[in-house]
């Protein structure tokens, strides 16, 4: 839940926070209560207060700036009891996950203004008096599904967000305790959970109630509808030392067996809320040996027919130092025990059952069908003692190409049970798992530092790796991997003078590390202030082989990784193309291009020589070109079939040699 616009109360003593209902469109058959009411202190309320507003600012206040970048929306609140001078809480809840919430008040009941980021949202409107109006979406309804959207352009000023609250009912009663409970101790909250006709709706926050006596309760502001009550042995967060029950009215676990209360607008429902002793489940842990296994923790899952108790409600224990637990404050129901893992040993379940563990990186332990099912009530105490046996074991060492441990790796082991499913080898590269489900095991290798390739098992993706590691229990499985090293190699192996080369690493998914550096070799000596990733190949290189380091950071340290030396670099020869084309009035045009392998266009650029042989006389024409490229038109030429040498004279220290073509055109 956030709290929305501040905490305050219009009685001494009251804190009032909004309920946050959900951002997501496809759960919007919700409905949600008014308010969370809690009873504090005085001192504790304004401290509550001037924390708030230390984070938050002043509720509803905004800069300048604020109200000229952001758009706004406005209205006014009226409705039943709000005549009283007290404060009326506006929330925008945005529709977007990522949207920020938020709230402002009106003092007295009136008009509003609030800012907000462009965006959707559902506007909510609740009063502080106890219980005299009720709150509601902006739209007339009570649930997120009846909210009327309010869609925010930026800088765009809304008006007509208007509400008028109705009538609130109220449910008031007193926690009935069993016998034996003493008189005066803290017992716990209730919580009014709306129902929509034969639908209940879920609302995890509700309506609280906690009042000083810890006896009595009374739950104001609440819409005209259908509602459950539920216990809960929580006081003000805080569990209470009795030995009650979390329940619902009609005592049951079950919100689905809960005994409906109806509340009508103006109206106070009285209930009386008994609540039952709670049942206790105890037991003692130990191994195959007898041995006690202390501090591991009991879960006890209620369940209903057909249910996956992991998606129940829970309650928990920790062993001892004798491994003797005791699950307490149990509602009635059935109950299924889950016993750790207290590594070294795999977690079994009640019975000595031990759970099948699915596939995939999600997963997680199934209940096994032989596991024992138990039925408590109303102060019941079972008893339930467990044999665990030890996991299986995955061990191993990760060193480098040369034999080197590498320490620092990070390992995991999936699909693993979500407790301990990494480890970090140590100083001498060694890593181990202990306590392992049976179940096979895609073992990842990373280097956090990045320089070594991660590793998945016998492969370099989890679609390559060919073996899945099986485990079983009490067995020790060794898995020594070998890292890949991060060889660099030169992008082209027979480089050429004026040729730009790149450095790359082998292994295609990884990335250079950051801030590694580069250093390229000439003959294997290094090439002063060739340090990056390219190089462009120089005069100097003609006839050297070229090589270039890699040299990464990793643990402080400082490491080298060398490509294989390309081919001796030599010079190329250029290609000249002409094409002709003849008009009219004696003029010719001439298209040239000069090509040449693995040099950049910027190379090319020169001068042509063009050489007209043919009836008439000759004649010789000499023009720059530029990237290789050069249209070329020649006027008065003569009548006729005419020859043109088209030449690209050569560039010393580029090309072993010139280039010359030909290239005929009938003049007319």
């Amino acid at each position: 839940m956030t709290i929305t616009s501040g905490w305050r109360g219009s009685r001494p003593g009251e804190m009032r926070c909004g309920p946050e209902p959900e951002s997501s469109v496809g759960r919007s058959d919700r409905t949600y209560a008014s308010a969370m009411r809690l009873r504090l202190v005085p001192a504790a309320a304004v401290t509550a207060a001037l924390l708030l507003i230390a984070l938050l600012g002043s509720p509803g206040a905004a800069s300048s700036s604020e109200r000229d970048a952001k758009a706004s929306i406005s209205g006014t609140v009226t409705g039943y009891g709000l005549d009283h001078g007290d404060w009326v809480d506006v929330v925008a809840y945005p529709l977007a996950p990522s949207g920020t919430q938020r709230g402002t008040h009106v003092v007295p009941a009136g008009t509003f203004t609030m800012y907000l980021e462009p965006g959707e949202y559902r506007v909510m409107f609740y009063s502080s008096m106890a219980g005299e109006s009720a709150w509601e979406f902006f739209g007339g309804g009570h649930t997120t599904a009846d909210a009327k959207i309010v869609t925010v352009a930026p800088g765009q000023k809304i008006t007509g967000i208007d509400a008028t609250l109705e009538r609130a009912g109220t449910i008031e009663g007193e926690i009935i305790l069993p016998p034996g409970i003493p008189d005066g101790d803290p017992v716990g909250s209730v919580v009014a959970q709306s129902r929509d006709g034969s639908t209940w709706l879920d609302n995890p926050n509700g309506v609280w109630s906690v009042d000083s006596d810890g006896r009595t309760f009374r739950l104001g502001g609440l819409p005209a509808g259908t509602y459950r009550l539920r216990f809960v042995n929580k006081n003000g967060g805080t569990i209470t030392p009795l030995d009650v029950a979390t329940g619902y009215l009609g005592g049951t676990d079950d919100p689905e067996e809960a005994t409906p209360v109806r509340v009508e607008a103006g109206e106070t429902t009285r209930v009386d809320l008994p609540v039952r002793r709670g049942a206790h489940i105890r037991g003692k842990v130990t191994d195959a040996s007898g041995r006690p296994v202390p501090r591991t923790t009991v879960t006890a899952l209620y369940t209903r027919p057909g249910d996956i108790p992991f998606n129940t409600q829970s309650y928990y224990a920790t062993t001892d130092d004798n491994g003797e637990y005791e699950v307490r404050s149990l509602s009635k129901g059935t109950y299924v025990l889950r016993f750790g893992p207290p590594d070294p040993y795999e977690a079994v379940f009640s019975g000595g059952a031990y759970g099948k563990f699915l596939s995939g990186w999600d997963a997680g332990p199934d209940v096994p069908d032989d596991a024992r099912r138990i039925t408590v009530d109303a102060g019941d105490v079972a008893t339930e003692d467990v044999i665990v046996r030890e996991g299986g074991s995955l061990q191993g060492t990760v060193r480098d190409s040369t034999g080197l441990p590498l320490p620092g790796i990070l390992v995991m082991a999936g699909p693993a049970h979500p407790q301990g499913q990494t480890q970090v080898t140590d100083a001498l590269g060694r890593y181990r798992f202990v306590g392992r489900p049976r179940t096979k095991y895609l073992m990842t290798f990373t280097d956090p530092s990045g320089v070594y390739a991660t590793r998945h098992q016998e492969g370099v993706s989890p679609r390559d790796a060919r073996t899945w590691t099986p485990v079983e229990v009490e067995t020790t499985v060794d898995l020594d991997v070998v890292m890949r090293p991060p060889l660099p190699v030169v992008s082209d192996a027979e480089p050429t003078y004026g040729e730009v080369i790149e450095a790359r690493l082998t292994s295609g998914d990884q990335t250079p590390q950051a801030g590694a550096s580069w250093l390229w070799r000439r003959d294997g000596k290094t090439i002063p202030g060739a340090t990056g990733r390219t190089y462009r190949v120089t005069k100097a290189d003609h006839r050297a082989r070229l090589s270039v380091t890699y040299r990464p950071r990793r643990g402080g340290a400082s490491l080298s990784f060398m490509s294989r030396a390309t081919s001796r670099v030599a010079t190329t020869k250029p290609r000249v193309t002409a094409t002709s084309s003849s008009r009219h009035h004696r003029t010719v045009r001439l298209r040239i291009a000069v090509k040449a392998k693995s040099v950049s266009t910027s190379l090319l650029d020169g001068r042509v020589q063009v050489a007209r042989r043919g009836a008439g006389g000759d004649a010789v024409y000499t023009r720059a070109i530029k990237n290789g490229r050069l249209n070329l038109t020649l006027r008065d030429q003569p009548r006729g079939r005419q020859t043109y040498r088209v030449r690209f004279l050569k560039a010393p220290e580029t090309f072993a040699a010139s280039a010359t073509t030909r290239a005929s055109a009938r003049v007319r």
